[in-house]
Formats: structure tokens, sequence, C-alpha cells
């Protein structure tokens, strides 16, 4: 099957990732609505997030939406709540704080955690190292855990900084939507009011508590910045060929354009979408939120500046960016790889030494 979608070319030496990246060809028909669905999001969206209000959304925007997408009435509430962190609060707003300000990030890079994980914030902190200046680090979790980072000097001074800001979910949320649970991740996530609270940030990189970037990489987050989906390359066998080809890509350590997110977003919908997807055991399941933006962004127009069709990377492209399911040498992350490659333990930790923080996720004690 032909999949309607512009990739890219792995360069066969590793010093000329770079290069590689840097001269694939764009392709795509000129989409005259994207000016008209960006002013209307501008007009419509009502969404402002502080540090000391927490996250608030247009209750009547979801409500409108809802049964189209199969919430019910207290998903719907969960979603809509507003919350205010605890008292002891007392950061003053950054120059990231709403989309009213004056200066707004164009790049954004999102962890959604409701668990009090004891390696959350050396996690948090490290990204925002990798990352740099340029991509603030936006933190949706509830009031409990918010009280256990506020113990951090560390952690209160990026928050001054403008480096890190807290988007406070409403109390409850660890039991009503516990995001490393797959189904209650992909309810979140594939809700338009989501991606359109990140406006007018055009990039987003979603990380987890079991995902990692390293400082040696030759590569920055800039350099796939094309591309409109990118993670961990998830691969079948081409039918034609017999060959290993990606047919997606992981969603826990992802890049995403966030116009396209939207777009899909507003399309369709994942609750009302088909269960046929199969689980290690052979049970039939609902598509993960990763698996259903892919499927839908490689066989429909996403519409994005001047792109009708979503830019993906190829599966070389995609081994740059992260190893998940697929093994590579010396790529910029890490997604749950030692799960996958155990006997690469020691390669791993020599290449990414970083990667031993990510490795407390995997207690049991903390995935409970």
């Amino acid at each position: 099957m032909h999949q309607k979608y512009s990739s890219g070319v792995r360069s066969s030496d590793h010093g000329g990732k770079r290069r590689s990246l840097g001269s694939e060809n764009r392709t795509g028909l000129v989409a005259v609505t994207v000016l008209a669905i960006t002013i209307i999001l501008l007009m419509t969206t009502r969404i402002v997030t502080s540090y000391d209000q927490g996250i608030t959304l247009s209750t009547t925007e979801i409500k409108e939406y809802a049964p189209s997408h199969g919430l019910s009435e207290h998903e719907v509430d969960v979603l809509a709540g507003k919350t205010s962190l605890p008292a002891s609060t007392s950061a003053e707003p950054t120059q990231f704080e709403s989309v009213l300000g004056t200066v707004e990030p164009k790049k954004v890079a999102i962890i959604l955690e409701t668990r009090p994980l004891s390696h959350l914030l050396p996690l948090i902190l490290h990204f925002s190292s990798v990352l740099g200046p340029t991509w603030p680090i936006y933190l949706y979790t509830p009031p409990s855990v918010v009280e256990m980072l506020q113990k951090s000097a560390a952690f209160n001074r990026s928050v001054e900084d403008g480096k890190i800001e807290v988007r406070g979910l409403p109390m409850g949320v660890e039991v009503d939507y516990p995001f490393h649970e797959p189904v209650k991740r992909a309810r979140f996530l594939t809700g338009p009011w989501f991606w359109e609270s990140l406006m007018p940030a055009e990039h987003v990189l979603l990380f987890g508590a079991d995902s990692m970037i390293c400082s040696k990489s030759e590569l920055s987050i800039d350099d796939f910045l094309k591309y409109d989906f990118i993670g961990a390359p998830i691969t079948s066998a081409d039918p034609d060929s017999g060959l290993e080809d990606i047919s997606g890509v992981g969603g826990t350590l992802s890049l995403r354009n966030r116009n396209a997110m939207v777009n899909v977003a507003w399309k369709t919908s994942w609750a009302k979408s088909a269960s046929s997807y199969r689980d290690a055991d052979g049970v039939i399941r609902k598509p993960f939120e990763h698996e259903w933006y892919w499927d839908l962004m490689t066989t429909m127009p996403v519409l994005v500046k001047d792109r009708e069709w979503a830019t993906l990377p190829t599966l070389e492209v995609a081994s740059f960016f992260a190893v998940g399911d697929v093994w590579a040498e010396e790529p910029f992350g890490y997604d749950g790889a030692l799960a996958k490659h155990p006997d690469r333990k020691v390669d791993i930790l020599k290449w990414c030494p970083e990667y031993g923080m990510s490795l407390f996720s995997e207690t049991e004690e903390e995935r409970a």
C-alpha cells in the first residue's frame, strides 16, 4: 500500500546525519484554508493557563465537542475542571505564562505525569538543560506532585526563570487520568482542546518518565523540526518485499507539529474509532494515541502551511531520533529502550549515562 507522505533518506555514515536530515525535499500542495483555520482558533480559543490558577479549559467548547467524541459527562468535568495549586505556590508569572503574553514560545516540551516519581525532577531538569532556553518545559501534573517538587530550590528557580511552567490539573486527575495508562493518555491527547491550549507553539516535544535524550548526541531536537510526527520507529514487514519498514512511531518521546495534531483531532474521533488493534496476547483493543495519529496522518490531509500531506520520517531517520523497538547506535534519545533491549544495557549507559535516571520508572512501587 502506498502511503501519501513525505519522508527522508538517511546518510550511510554516522558523521553525515545533519547533511542527510537537511537535504530532504519538502513536497505538498498549497492549503488555502490554513490561514482561516488559524484565525478561527485564535479568536475562539479562550484557554488561559497560569502557574497560580492551574489549567482552565473552555467547558462550553468541550461539552459541544464531547458527544461526537464519546466523552462521558464525568470525563468532561475532569477535562474542564479548574483547580488551584497549593497555597505555598508563590512563583511570579513567567514570560511563557499565557497566550496573552508578549513573548510566547514557538517550541515547547511537555511531560504529562500524575505520579510522584522520585526521578521526575532530575528528569525534567535534564531535558531543560539539553533542549536549551528556547524549549520551555510544560509540566501537566496534580497539586500533590507540585507540593513534592516545590521542596527543591532548583525546581523553584527554574519556574522563576521561565524554564519550567506548571500547568495544574484538577484534583483527582491521578485517579481519573493516570497518563501512564494508554487508554487514559489517548483520551487526553486526542482531544483538540489540548493542542489548542498550546498556541502559539508550532512544535511540541512530548516526553515521559521512561524516556531520555542524550547530551552526547551530535544532533539537536531542532534538526527534526521538519517532521510533523517523529518518534522511536515501529516496524512491520512490507507485504511485497518482506523487508521491515516503518509502520509508526512511539508516542512517549515524540516531536509533533501542533497544527497537524489539532487538524487531525478536529476531523475525527478517537473514542469512536474502531477497536481494530491487538495486544501481545491477541486481544482486540483500541489504538494507542500514537497509532491513531500516525494512521490518520498517512491516509488523510493534515493541511499544514503550504503542505496538504504530513511530512513523516523514514525508518532510518526515525532511528536517529530515538531507540525503542528498533535498535540503533548512538541515537538522540531513548524511549523505553531497555525493556526491549535488555542485553544492550551497557551500550545504552555508555552512550547515554543519563538514561540511568529513567530506570527508576521500572520499579513496581512507582508504577503502581
